[in-house]
This record gives structure tokens, C-alpha cells and sequence, in this order.
């Protein structure tokens, strides 16, 4: 998977040649069930993504927990990290999904799900990481409609047409990701609390199916 992204740091490339080749038939073959849960208001997801992990004992990965456990060790790939974070820089999303089948190999014995969070951010690394740890099983879009999607994707200071930008871009990320075979559309504007008991009767309903599949 490339790093042509404008906005990917120019040390990605040193990333990219401490790439390995994963072999990841073991994690596919666990059958694990994979929960993406996407959304315009990035705390509520992460609140819902959170809850949902804690209620059915499933690993938690989010963008920001494999680069803090990135950059808690000594290797040259966690200097590179640091040094694109500390540039305000965005991480090569390749090199994301390598962080994802390290932490997911690492637990494999000990889960029996996963909920992502933030990953994938379109649909080239939503491909990919179906590719390398199995298709979703459930995507959970909490969805925003009109002024409180604008809102909830803008940042202090940016300009119109950046929001308009990122506004675009993220409609055409959840409309791709929504083609998926089982979606399930909650209203983002409710607390998570309101949203967690339908959601895990839909989890659970997949669990079961996992379970009778041969």
C-alpha cells in the first residue's frame, strides 16, 4: 500500500523500507469479528468504539493507541514515528496497518473481536486491511446530517473551502464504506449510551453467525 499522500511526511519513505511481509492467514483464519465504528464526531465514535471493546471484551485499536505503543518503544521505526508526529505530520497509512497485524498477532490467543477506530480512513486501506485481517463484520456509521457534520469535521481557523474539503471527502469515504453487506446507520447526534444496546444485540447477532458458519 503507497504513501502518495500530499499530506504524508517525506520521512514516510524511510518508513516504508522498514516495511515487513506480514504473514496473516492465522488471523483470518481466527475468525475474529472485525467492528468498524465511523462517524463524523470523533469523540462520540471513540466513546461508542470504547464501550462496545469494554462490553464484549474486544480489542480496541484506534490510530492513536498504535502509535503511542509505536512510540513507547526503542526501534528506528519508533524514532521516525516521533520525528513525523512531532512535525505534525500524518503517518504513511501502510505503515498503520503493519501496526495494526503486530498488535492484533500479538493478542491473537486472547480475542475474539476487534473494534477499529479511525481505520480505516477510506477506502485504498479499507481494502487493504480487509485484505490482511479478514473482512468487517459489522460497520457502525453514527451518522451526522448537514450543519452538525460541517461542524463536527472543522477545526479552529480553516478556511471554507477546506471545509468544504474535508466535508466531501469524508461523504465519499462513508458512502463507500456504507456499500458494505452489513451497515448499520445510528443517529450520531445521540449519546452513546442511548446507541450501545442496539449495537451489541447487532454484534451479537453476527457472533452467532460466525458461530454457525462451517
Amino acid at each position: 500500500m503507497g504513501c502518495a499522500n500530499s499530506r504524508d511526511h517525506p520521512k514516510n519513505a524511510d518508513l516504508v523500507k522498514l516495511k515487513k511481509k506480514y504473514e496473516t492467514d492465522a488471523i483470518k483464519n481466527a475468525k475474529l469479528l472485525n467492528i468498524w465504528v465511523i462517524g463524523g464526531n470523533k469523540t462520540k465514535t471513540l466513546q461508542l468504539a470504547e464501550m462496545i471493546s469494554k462490553q464484549q471484551n474486544y480489542m480496541l485499536i484506534t490510530e492513536d493507541l498504535l502509535l503511542q505503543k509505536e512510540m513507547a518503544s526503542d526501534t528506528e521505526r519508533s524514532s521516525i514515528v516521533r520525528e513525523i508526529l512531532d512535525d505534525k505530520g500524518v503517518i504513511c497509512p501502510g505503515v498503520v496497518l503493519d501496526l495494526v497485524v503486530e498488535t492484533i498477532l500479538e493478542k491473537l490467543d486472547e480475542i475474539k473481536g476487534v473494534v477499529f477506530h479511525g481505520i480505516p480512513r477510506n477506502r485504498e486501506q479499507a481494502l487493504h486491511l480487509q485484505r490482511l485481517v479478514g473482512a468487517a463484520s459489522l460497520v457502525i456509521y453514527c451518522e451526522l446530517k448537514g450543519e452538525s457534520l460541517r461542524m463536527a469535521l472543522t477545526d479552529e481557523g480553516e478556511e471554507p473551502s477546506t471545509i468544504k474539503s474535508k466535508v466531501d471527502h469524508f461523504q465519499k469515504s462513508v458512502l463507500q464504506f456504507s456499500k458494505h453487506k452489513t451497515t448499520m446507520t445510528v443517529d450520531g447526534e445521540k449519546d452513546p449510551m442511548e446507541l450501545i444496546e442496539d449495537c451489541l444485540e447487532k454484534i451479537v447477532e453476527q457472533e452467532n453467525g460466525i458461530k454457525l458458519s462451517p
